[in-house]
């Protein structure tokens, strides 16, 4: 990897661990949120990897990353933190298990690839604030939403089709289905279960993530702020993408 590619993937790892650490309130409620929350997440980052027709490697180790904070799955954070920089073979091998876990986790989205699927998450959120007089809506869709910014800019450039997608999830951030309880939509949620493969070579001891406790549900507030503006200048041509496609 170069230099700048090394500076995209830090980046992206920074942004996954800020958003581990944001949902830990969830996480620690209910265990289906986990994943719920992976599930939905995998639905934006395919959408937003494939918006210009290629997921890139590091859309993927931003979904691998999330995925082993939230799973706290300890070869895949070793992989995520340790080797990905540094290893050709790592790097190749946890693409293509980041791929099966992004086709596990979004199998049952509609067929059409340039219509992002309703998210589930907010309307379970939405009730959950209903019933209980918590705030987890506001807090979890805006960091999901800056999630999905560093997803698309994570090659460097942002295309006009990316834009596109970044607009479509955030509306499926703020329209969401109706559900008659927040219970109704957690029992919607299908359990996620990795990959097995074989892992022929043996890695050193993952980075210590100990996941902080859990804080009180944030108060009751004001509806969602309008989206954030992405840094960068978007641009009409398509970057050369680099990681493999699903």
């Amino acid at each position: 990897m170069n230099f700048s590619q090394l500076v995209n993937a830090r980046s992206v790892r920074q942004e996954a661990e800020s958003l581990y650490q944001s949902l830990q309130p969830l996480l620690s409620l209910d265990p289906r949120f986990a994943d719920l929350i992976l599930t939905d997440l995998g639905e934006i980052v395919r959408f937003c990897g494939r918006s210009n027709g290629e997921i890139t490697a590091n859309e993927l180790l931003a979904y691998l990353t999330i995925y082993a904070l939230i799973k706290q799955d300890r070869e895949k954070l070793n992989a995520a933190f340790k080797t990905w920089d540094f290893s050709e073979v790592d790097r190749l091998k946890y693409q293509k298990i980041t791929l099966q876990l992004l086709l596990d986790a979004t199998k049952d989205r509609k067929t059409d690839p340039a219509q992002l699927d309703e998210l589930l998450l907010p309307a379970v959120l939405n009730k959950l604030d209903e019933a209980k007089g918590t705030n987890y809506l506001k807090s979890t869709v805006n960091g999901i939403y800056q999630f999905a910014q560093v997803i698309v800019k994570s090659d460097g450039t942002i295309t006009m089709q990316e834009m596109e997608a970044l607009s479509q999830v955030w509306q499926r951030l703020h329209n969401y289905q109706t559900l008659n309880s927040y219970q109704d939509g957690l029992a919607k949620v299908t359990p996620l279960t990795p990959p097995s493969p074989s892992f022929g070579e043996a890695h050193e001891p993952p980075p210590s993530s100990s996941p902080p406790s859990a804080s009180s549900p944030p108060s009751a507030s004001s509806p969602p702020s309008p989206p954030p503006s992405c840094s960068r200048t978007a641009r009409r041509q398509n970057p050369r993408r680099t990681g493999p496609d699903p």
